[in-house]
Order: C-alpha cells, then structure tokens, then sequence
C-alpha cells in the first residue's frame, strides 16, 4: 500500500475510532461505496477504454474528505446541506441543531481582498479573516504581509511603484450564487507578529455602517475531539495531489465561503491541531467550537492528508489584551 492511502486509512481509522456516531455512517458508506466500485470495475472491464480517473474517484481513501468532513457553500449566513455523492445525515443533524450559532459567527468571517498591487488583479482574495472586536479583524501573519509592512515601531501598507499604495478591504458575504456584497475598508494595520510568534495579525476595519459583532474567543484550551467547524474562503489549490478528489468535494467553487466541519485533533506545542477541509486562502480562518460558539483557534496552515493547524484562542486573546485592544 502506498504511504498516501496508508495516511488515508489511518485517518479514516482515527475518524472512526473518535467519532462513534459518524464512524457507524462511515461504515455504512463505505459499503455503498463498495457496490458502486464493484459496479463500475464491472463496467470498466467491459469497456474498451478505462481511464485512470475514474478508478481513482471510487477509492474508499477519498470518503474521509468527502462525507467524514465536508465542505459545505454558506448561503444567506448558514450552511447549505449540499453533501458530495453520499449524505451525511450525522453532520446534517449536528450543524442544523446550532443554526443560530452558526449564524452569528459567519457573520464575522470576512474575505480579504487587495487594490492596487502590481501582482495582484483589483478585488483578488489573499485570505479569510474575522472580527475578534467591534471593529478588530484577526488574520495570519502571512496574509498580512501581501500588504502591509513593519515601519519603525508600527506598520504600513506597502508602496507599489507609480500606484501610491496598497489598500485593502474585506467583504463579510461574497456567497455562491450571491451577487450582494458587504465590503468594509481596511483603514488600519494594528499589528503584524514578528517571525517568531505565532501566524497572526491584526486590521482594523472602517466603516460608518455597522459591523457584523465579533466572536467570542474560548479562554482555555480545547479538548481532543470537540466538534469544531472552520469558516473560511478555501481558494482553488494546485499543489493538492488530487485534483478530482478536490473537483468532487468542492464542485468547483472556490473563493467563496464555506464550513468545514471537523475535530480538535491534539496540540503540538502552542498550535492547536484539526481535521477541518481547508485548501490555499483559508488562511485565517475561524475555527469554531460547535458546542459553545465561540473561537477556539486561528487557522493558519496544513499538511496534506495529516493535519492542519492552528493558533490557540487564548493566544489571540493574550495579544490582545497585551496590545491594548
């Protein structure tokens, strides 16, 4: 067995083993599955010409990603119940329960998009941030940095030769099949983490029509387990090995938002560590306990098939505090 399906496996094992409830489905899934492979290997083998890539959209590697964690449009602020090929009636049943929840936090995640940068097209997404207050984005570091930049004891927006500045905004919609926009102006850079602190950065957002209300941050660290739910606007990844596993589980949509639910795998060090779907500008996504509705971590990067990462509310919420805000 190769050591992508050997990875693979040994997730769909660990969803399994953590998650008695979805596990069961998984199981039942996977027999569906198994009659479906059985059926086009039957079909394949009377036709003349099978090809690579429909063998490979019948693996049973590709349900953990498909069905154990889905990643599902938001529309009009709530979770559209859109599950790839097989339904998930546990996931259904767990984010219809907390509709208002989820509602209130999705409110707050906004798209980060750029003007007037020479690499850039006007309006492009860098990535995801959210409101921490009243009118304080958070995002990462390496979002950030697209535009903005340190000078002296504060920060900036970059100089782009013979077009002044870079200027930002964020829109809080831009939705799949949702023309209405809520763009709010980046009016300030309040703080860019050093290389050496965790992937952070904070905005502040300007705006005389009112802001979507911020989203409480967990005070302590979460348990191994806990259902949690990234909100973010996951971009079109080519470094995805995949492509039609990406194809299906996104169908082909990208750069709007999205929920991807998932669990808290464990912590390395100070990075909380989750199974949530993400691709490219999910960077500084929310991720959200789906028990008690608020932060538990600042998306910030991943590793394909193993797991992805985070920066600690309690982190977020220590800086600040330190910073005054």
């Amino acid at each position: 067995m190769s050591g992508f399906n050997r990875r693979t496996g040994a997730q769909l094992r660990r969803i399994c083993a953590s998650d008695k409830a979805l596990g069961a489905e998984l199981k039942q899934m996977q027999v569906k599955l198994r009659m479906q492979r059985t059926a086009a290997s039957a079909s394949a083998a009377a036709a003349a010409n099978g090809t690579k890539a429909a063998a490979r959209a019948l693996t049973p590697e590709s349900l953990v990603y498909k069905e154990g964690r889905p990643a599902l449009k938001i529309y009009r602020d709530e979770p559209v119940m859109e599950f790839p090929d097989l339904k998930s009636e546990e996931w259904r049943a767990r984010l219809t329960g907390v509709l208002d929840m989820l509602r209130f936090a999705v409110r707050a995640v906004g798209r980060i998009e750029i003007s007037d940068h020479s690499e850039f097209h006007n309006g492009d997404s860098v990535g995801t941030g959210w409101l921490v207050r009243k009118d304080v984005l958070v995002t990462n570091r390496h979002v950030a940095r697209v535009f903005a930049r340190k000078n002296g004891k504060g920060f900036e927006f970059q100089p782009n030769a013979g077009l002044g500045r870079v200027s930002a905004r964020v829109d809080f919609l831009e939705e799949d099949r949702r023309a209405a926009s809520m763009e709010r102006k980046v009016v300030e850079i309040l703080h860019i983490e050093d290389d050496a602190g965790p992937d952070m950065a904070f905005l502040r957002i300007g705006s005389q029509d009112p802001l979507p209300e911020p989203v409480e941050l967990a005070g302590d660290q979460s348990q191994p387990h806990t259902w949690v739910a990234a909100i973010g606007y996951p971009g079109f990844d080519s470094s995805i090995p995949d492509s039609d596993q990406l194809e299906r589980l996104y169908h082909g949509v990208f750069d709007k938002k999205r929920i991807a639910p998932g669990e808290v795998m464990g912590y390395d060090n100070s990075v909380l560590l989750h199974d949530c779907s993400t691709l490219n500008a999910n960077s500084g996504s929310l991720v959200l306990d789906l028990h008690t509705g608020r932060a538990v971590g600042l998306h910030f990067s991943g590793v394909y098939q193993i797991e992805n990462r985070a920066v600690p509310a309690p982190i977020v919420e220590q800086r600040l505090r330190a910073l005054g805000l």
